[in-house]
């Protein structure tokens, strides 16, 4: 059953019905008013009110007007007209007819204003339900990708939850050797796992070249910009796709396909944007757990053959390396070199030998036997290195004395990440082929060492992230339940300061008029942080955020930039939701702050959040107030109903006046020719003596009450 079929049981399937009502309830209202008068000698106007408030609650302000109508001009003909009856002149019985009818205009009024409020409430509460299902939504894809343990799992999550974040089909393909791999292509007439040269002018193709996000609105600018995609997809009208990053670098690209072009909008480009985000951390995450498998497999061995590599860092490994190398092999020297690129950068060398040092540089052209087997991945013996080495590489080996040296590269994941170099100080025979299969079997160890701790490295890194992510979620849930703003920013300021190790912070709200700033919430010690009388002019970070949109770091006290007495340094970073700024949060920290991008990354992800939460409780808090208003105006239109005279009338708005504006007094007069106070109706908070004096108030002067007399509007002193 809707609203527009049946209201309070009666039907409403026509409009002639709705007018018939207040046709019927306009005269059934004279008729018992003339009889009422007749009885009492009194006219009721109350009747006629109520009649109209019948007519407007049935069908309308339509059916409203048309029963005012009717009614006064019944009363004025069967009441007004016979006022001698009611004992009062004619020009009193007219005046009572129009108090009535001015009443009734009010309650025609009160009628809209309330059905546009109700409309205003449904309409805000929809965008409210909009934004948590988005928030639910996503809450799930990201519990989805935290789940995937493997890149296959990555992309089936991908493929399967996508859609429902962003709304379209999705269409996923990843970039191998110049070419581009369609995995998934919803939307598409392709068939998955087909693969496509970059060069062709589709959607994915053009996105994962161009490294950007793109989006095509309308069937002709997806017929300009994606050609071959459009021809794929005949029925779709936008599309929007983004790069997929690991690691900074493109490894392919997801396109959403949409039906409707109004579809295509920038929230979902932001959705997308935070899909490919989510989606390449995901299989970042996944490829450092491949590894990490991979790693595992070669642990034991690197345990058996050697043992004491294993250690906690690369320094230490490296060291232990260069170590074990010496004694097995039994030179006098053992460096281990750091290949980048045609140079070499000393790692790590056993013992302590002068002009070596950790970093010191050489050219791979100077030792060119070296150089061939770096490039070939060969063990390379030299009898006499200083026959072979040139320029700065010859003076430095005839300084230390070298003279036989035996080089092997250390492949780590495929690549020569370092080479391994023992010397002795004495010539000595070429080794046999048991010691060439020896050395290549401890660089082989050596290589699965360091890559050990390659893998404790990432293995740290995703434990970081994963408490990070858990963190995250734990805010989102938060955030989910926080129905005020003031819950919101005490999440905000709770999670924020956890995030980045704040001692103390505070919410503030932007002004919606005028200046002042609005305090939220506040948490922990603020210090010597003033928050009484903050302004958006204030020299202050969290005004300058508000003002400027942009986060404000102040690392400390160095003379430049704004700053918080009593603060050794402090952030603030706007609450954003699309391109408003709804307020800022500010964080105190005691100490010099030294703000990584890791850390800025974390706490711009957490006020993010809080942004999209600031804006949903904001809305379910107007909503909130325009409920409380609609039912107060509800208990007035109820009252002024009832109100018979002027003194009543009075009455009704001096009782509800305090609630309604907070005043603490308040006198209603009536006014007479020339716009003069001729009678006071009624007042509260005055004395009555004080009450009398606005009878004596002078339209020309430049009191509250003249100035509003004057200009018949409101006034504000």
């Amino acid at each position: 059953m809707s609203n527009g079929s049946m209201r309070q049981g009666f039907p409403r399937n026509r409009v002639l019905a709705r007018y018939a009502f207040a046709v019927l309830a306009a005269l059934a209202a004279i008729l018992a008013q003339v009889a009422l008068t007749e009885e009492w000698e009194v006219s009721v106007y109350s009747v006629l009110v109520g009649a109209v408030a019948l007519a407007v609650w049935y069908g309308g302000v339509g059916p409203g007007i048309l029963g005012v109508a009717l009614a006064w001009v019944g009363a004025a003909i069967f009441v007004v007209a016979d006022s001698e009856s009611l004992d009062m002149s004619r020009h009193e019985a007219w005046v009572q007819w129009g108090v009535g009818l001015a009443v009734a205009l009010v309650v025609i009024w009160v009628s809209l204003v309330l059905r546009r409020a109700r409309q205003h409430a449904v309409r805000a509460a929809d965008v409210a339900e909009e934004s948590v299902a988005g928030l639910e939504t996503l809450q799930r894809f990201s519990s989805a990708l935290s789940a995937a343990a493997s890149v296959s799992d990555v992309v089936t999550t991908l493929v399967e939850e996508a859609p429902a974040v962003v709304g379209a089909p999705v269409a996923l393909g990843f970039v191998e050797e110049g070419d581009i791999v369609i995995a998934h292509p919803e939307g598409l007439q392709l068939a998955e796992w087909q693969v496509l040269r970059l060069t062709e002018g589709r959607m994915l193709h053009r996105t994962a070249r161009e490294g950007r996000l793109l989006r095509a609105a309308g069937r002709k600018q997806l017929e300009e910009m994606f050609p071959q995609t459009a021809a794929l997809a005949p029925n779709a009208e936008a599309a929007i796709a983004v790069p997929l990053r690991v690691e900074g670098r493109v490894i392919g690209s997801i396109g959403f396909v949409f039906d409707h072009a109004e579809d295509a909008h920038d929230d979902a480009g932001a959705l997308a944007v935070v899909v490919a985000g989510l989606g390449g951390q995901a299989l970042e995450r996944a490829r450092l757990y491949e590894r990490e498998l991979e790693s595992r497999r070669g642990l034991d061995r690197i345990l058996r053959v050697a043992p004491r590599f294993f250690a906690g860092s690369e320094s230490v490994v490296t060291d232990a390396i260069c170590r074990e190398a010496r004694l097995v092999f039994g030179s006098d020297l053992a460096m281990l070199w750091r290949v980048e690129g045609e140079s070499l950068t000393l790692a790590a060398f056993d013992p302590e030998v002068s002009p070596l040092r950790e970093g010191l540089r050489s050219d791979l052209d100077d030792f060119p036997r070296l150089r061939d087997a770096v490039h070939a991945l060969n063990v390379s013996f030299v009898d006499d290195v200083s026959e072979e080495a040139l320029g700065e590489g010859l003076a430095r080996v005839r300084r230390m004395g070298l003279r036989s040296s035996l080089r092997v590269p250390v492949v780590i994941a495929g690549d020569v990440e370092l080479v391994l170099i023992v010397s002795w100080l004495t010539m000595v025979s070429r080794p046999d082929s048991s010691t060439l299969v020896l050395v290549r079997r401890f660089a082989d160890q050596a290589g699965l060492a360091l890559e050990q701790v390659e893998r404790r490295r990432a293995e740290a890194e995703a434990a970081r992230r994963a408490a990070e992510a858990r963190k995250l979620y734990e805010m989102t849930a938060a955030l989910a339940h926080a129905a005020t703003p003031a819950e919101v920013g005490a999440v905000c300021i709770e999670h924020s300061r956890a995030a980045v190790g704040a001692v103390g912070g505070f919410v503030a709200r932007a002004p919606t008029e005028g200046d002042a700033l609005t305090l939220v919430a506040t948490g922990g010690d603020l210090g010597a942080v003033e928050l009484g009388s903050l302004t958006l002019a204030s020299d202050v970070a969290v005004a300058h955020a508000i003002r400027t949109g942009a986060s404000v770091w102040e690392p400390g006290h160095d003379g430049s930039g704004p700053h918080d007495a009593g603060a050794e340094s402090s952030v603030a970073l706007p609450l954003v939701s699309g391109q408003r700024v709804l307020g800022a949060v500010q964080l105190v920290f005691r100490g010099r702050l030294e703000p990584t991008s890791d850390v800025r990354d974390r706490l711009e992800a957490v006020v993010a959040q809080c942004g999209l939460a600031l804006e949903r409780s904001l809305l379910l808090d107007s909503e909130l107030r325009l409920r409380r208003a609609s039912e107060r105006l509800q208990s007035i239109t109820t009252e002024l109903s009832n109100a018979l005279t002027r003194a009543d009338v009075a009455e009704v708005l001096l009782a509800h006046v305090d609630e309604a504006v907070g005043t603490e007094c308040a006198v209603i007069v009536s006014l007479g020719e020339g716009l003069g106070p001729t009678e006071i109706l009624g007042w509260n908070g005055f004395d009555e003596d004080d009450a009398e004096r606005w009878l004596d108030a002078r339209t020309d002067s430049t009191t509250p009450q003249g100035q509003a007399i004057r200009r018949l509007a409101p006034y504000h002193f």
